[in-house]
């Protein structure tokens, strides 16, 4: 008898047991494993006791539902979170003249050419916060390569012939005089210049003010007259020679800032145990810290309402997980085989004082009984 593929016979065999492994693994770590979590407030590197008071061994088993204890502490020196760049509109205006400012859109860390000048923007920051200034948004000035400095929107620049802002929209009235008579409604941009209805008068309006010391809104303009400048008012202000009042309506703020999506968030965890560390590293997302078979896997960076930053983990511990992963490594080379090798038998039997030559496959069953046929011709002429 010619046999081939005999071992495929016991691949049934070996995906069953893989399949049994698996069960065993989830038994073994349901039985001995346990899932938690816990939150670490973030060190500080100026204050030791401080910082002793940080370090924590306590953290809630969701497996058995209740506040459970390690025998080392955990303890966060270090965190980085990093975010992708943010994309805003904004509006670039010449001040040099009346012409109506550009909008565009700007990309953290990314240049701007403005078009038909030698200045680049590389916007830092587009939601920049400082203390005790309104600016929101910090950016850096290139004349071709020189950089002429680091400045927020409410700076005006050296040898920089641009304003970079976000406006408000503004509503404002045109009202005659003397007989308080609504003649027009205008609806435009901070910085914007328009030319009165019917009049040889012209507006070039500058910021809105709306802080509470302000009774009513108020914006500030430049007045023109044929072309000319008349001087700087605002809209509560009587202007000797001219026959309108300008009057606020209403407002529309800036398109809402965009908020930060994190891109990797990184922390150091150190974990020690009777005053020696027992092992420390940096753990992300998907680069979790390992020790005694337990698992801690970086899910959170947050503040509390007092403005400290505490750091969240996932913990888990399962002793059958790699039973586990071997019981599906042996399902899956079990199976493979089982679609693709044949058991293949061809043999010589009796019966009734005649010789048979008979032959069985598992697989490819068509392409056998060529072969097979082959192997009967050559029998015969035998």
């Amino acid at each position: 008898m010619a046999e081939k593929g005999r071992f495929s016979r016991l691949l049934p065999f070996m995906f069953h047991l893989g399949i049994l492994l698996v069960i065993v693994g989830a038994m073994v770590g349901g039985w001995f494993g346990f899932s938690g979590t816990t939150v670490v407030y973030v060190s500080d590197p100026g204050n030791i006791s401080y910082n002793k008071s940080l370090a924590t061994n306590r953290f809630f088993n969701w497996t058995e539902l209740k506040e459970d204890t390690f025998d080392f502490s955990m303890s966060v020196e270090d965190y980085f979170l990093g975010y992708y760049p943010l994309t805003t509109e904004i509006s670039i205006r010449d001040f040099r003249t009346l012409d109506k400012a550009k909008k565009v859109r700007l990309t953290e860390r990314k240049f701007y050419q403005i078009e038909g000048t030698p200045y680049r923007i590389l916007l830092l920051d587009a939601i920049y916060r400082a203390e005790g200034s309104e600016a929101d948004m910090q950016f850096k000035i290139y004349e071709n390569d020189k950089e002429l400095g680091t400045f927020d929107n409410l700076q005006q620049i050296e040898n920089f012939p641009y304003e970079v802002y976000r406006p408000f929209r503004l509503q404002v009235g045109l009202q005659d005089k003397k007989t308080l008579k609504k003649i027009h409604l205008y609806e435009l941009d901070e910085r914007e210049y328009f030319d009165l209805e019917n009049s040889e008068f012209g507006v070039l309006l500058h910021k809105a003010v709306f802080g509470a010391k302000e009774s009513t809104p108020r914006f500030y303009f430049t007045l023109f007259k044929s072309g000319q400048r008349v001087g700087d008012y605002y809209n509560d202000q009587d202007i000797p020679d001219f026959p309108f009042n300008l009057v606020f309506v209403n407002f529309k703020p800036p398109a809402g800032l965009p908020e930060r999506i994190v891109q990797t968030s990184r922390v150091s965890l150190r974990l020690e145990k009777d005053g020696k560390t027992v092992a420390e590293g940096d753990v992300e997302a998907n680069k979790p810290l390992s020790y005694n078979g337990i698992v801690f896997y970086h899910t959170a960076a947050k503040t509390d309402e007092y403005g400290l930053m505490y750091i969240g983990f996932q913990i888990s511990k399962d002793p059958g997980l790699g039973t586990v992963y071997f019981g599906f490594a042996f399902m899956f080379l079990a199976v493979m085989p089982i679609f693709i090798v044949s058991h293949k038998k061809i043999y010589i039997t009796t019966k009734d004082g005649n010789i048979f030559l008979v032959g069985e496959a598992t697989k490819n069953k068509s392409d056998f009984r060529d072969e097979f046929n082959n192997y009967l011709n050559e029998f015969e002429g035998t």
